[in-house]
């Protein structure tokens, strides 16, 4: 609205049209005697040369002048000082006389103001001042929010958009009669009738676009706020899982570690005796408490997370091994830490086991077969991961193209952490181009894994960036 020079503002009576054009002079003339300003911090405010306002009755007895006659040689005097830096208010302008007359004289006035330069601000109930400087570049039409629905001032300024003056509106909710609204109408005419409805029609339908977008801010304002908190919560959560799975593996080697040093102690204090009975039995003892210790301490952190009808896990028992027998998918035993596993490779004189997520090399002669049997039950049962039948079914490529944002990432944590526990090295995602959102939101999760080395694009002859590889640690 840089380009504007001259404002027409319009509206219906007592709907604050004045107020505004009295604010813009008194703003401006406090501005120009340096005092501070009621405008926002981006307001731009310029200095003129003369300031002049027509508001209110000029008339006066001493001097015989009627209110248009006092009009008229205030409009005058006003005139033959405006110029380029001028700045000028002009209340209900045209008005007091024959609107036949009324309305041209405002016109002509504001033609003048406008090829002096001069800015200017008009308030007007004359539809000819509203239609005119619609296709003129420096003049602008404003007028006062209303709300046609409940007939009541809304006392917000409206740029860009003429405004009614709702007069025969105004007259319903007073309780004319409903004859006077229609004979004047008749006399008002067809034209001017339809104009006026048509405005009272803008007007209820901008009021009802208003709202709507008044609606949609304070629901994006509330959704902006659930997004953030979610944000938070999944951070919260993702630093806690972190944190569970950190501790639980340095539990795993901590106790592996414990483990493998009192079975060294025990072996270590036999050999030292010469297998002699008494110390032998003695470190026997101290390694079955050991396992004892275990085996407690295991029991009650099972409690923690399994429910209190889970079924109990079938007795193990072992057998004496057979080299032919040792195949991957074979069920073992260790016998000096009593602790069952699933041959995954064999090589020579050792096999490599995996016990739960752990997987160790182990001399041959150190494990035993086992079989699993519940209550009279001879057939073989399954126990913990079937490292196996994983490594053979499992599939280095996860396809979630068409895939929901959220169910995304939920396939891709469960698949990285199965490649993970198969110790897979480069492993890819298949997510498409598309917009780049599904992209960019599981490269999102990928930073919080911590066992993701890295990650990058595909080469751009097999797919390019609609495709990611992964590396794990």
């Amino acid at each position: 609205m840089q380009d504007k020079r001259i404002v027409v503002v319009s509206g219906p009576n007592a709907g604050g049209k004045s107020v505004v054009l009295k604010t813009a002079l008194l703003l401006q003339y406090m501005f120009q005697c340096g005092l501070y300003v009621t405008a926002l911090p981006e307001s731009e405010f310029s200095v003129f040369e003369f300031l002049a306002i027509d508001c209110g009755d000029g008339q006066s007895i001493e001097q015989g002048l009627s209110t248009f006659s006092a009009h008229l040689s205030h409009l005058k005097a006003i005139l033959a000082q405006t110029g380029p830096n001028a700045f000028i208010g002009l209340d209900e302008i045209g008005a007091g006389t024959d609107p036949r007359f009324g309305a041209p004289i405002a016109q002509a006035l504001m033609e003048q103001l406008l090829e002096k330069g001069a800015f200017a601000i008009a308030t007007t109930h004359f539809s000819q001042l509203r239609e005119w400087g619609l296709g003129i570049e420096h003049v602008a039409q404003a007028s006062m929010a209303y709300d046609a629905k409940g007939l009541k001032p809304l006392y917000t300024f409206v740029m860009g958009k003429p405004g009614s003056s709702f007069a025969l509106e105004l007259m319903r909710k007073t309780g004319f009669d409903e004859n006077w609204m229609k004979r004047i109408e008749e006399l008002t005419g067809k034209e001017i009738g339809k104009t006026e409805d048509m405005m009272l029609h803008l007007e209820q339908q901008n009021q009802y676009l208003l709202k709507l977008i008044t609606d949609n801010e304070q629901k994006s304002s509330h959704l902006n706020e659930l997004q953030e908190e979610y944000s938070k919560l999944k951070e919260k959560l993702q630093s806690k899982r972190k944190e569970v799975v950190d501790m639980a593996r340095w539990e795993a080697q901590k106790l592996l570690s414990d483990t493998n040093q009192q079975i060294e102690n025990t072996i270590r204090i036999i050999r030292e005796h010469g297998a002699k009975k008494e110390p032998t039995m003695k470190a026997r003892k101290q390694l079955d408490q050991f396992k004892e210790s275990i085996n407690t301490a295991a029991d009650k952190s099972q409690q923690k997370i399994v429910p209190q009808n889970h079924s109990k896990p079938a007795e193990v028992t072992a057998v004496p091994i057979k080299a032919s027998e040792i195949l991957p998918g074979t069920k073992v035993k260790n016998k000096m830490s009593d602790q069952e596993g699933e041959v995954i490779e064999v090589k020579k004189n050792k096999v490599q086991v995996a016990f739960g997520l752990l997987k160790m090399w182990v001399p041959i002669e150190e494990l035993q077969m086992s079989r699993s049997v519940a209550g009279n039950s001879k057939q073989k049962a399954k126990v913990g991961f079937n490292w196996v039948e994983r490594q053979a079914t499992f599939s280095v490529e996860l396809d979630v193209r068409g895939v929901r944002g959220d169910e995304a990432v939920l396939k891709l944590q469960k698949w990285l952490d199965e490649a993970y526990a198969l110790g897979q090295g480069t492993i890819k995602i298949i997510h498409g181009r598309g917009d780049g959102i599904l992209k960019k939101l599981l490269r999102q999760h990928l930073k919080t894994i911590n066992f993701v080395k890295r990650y990058y694009d595909e080469h751009a002859d097999r797919g390019g960036d609609g495709c990611t590889y992964v590396e794990l640690m």
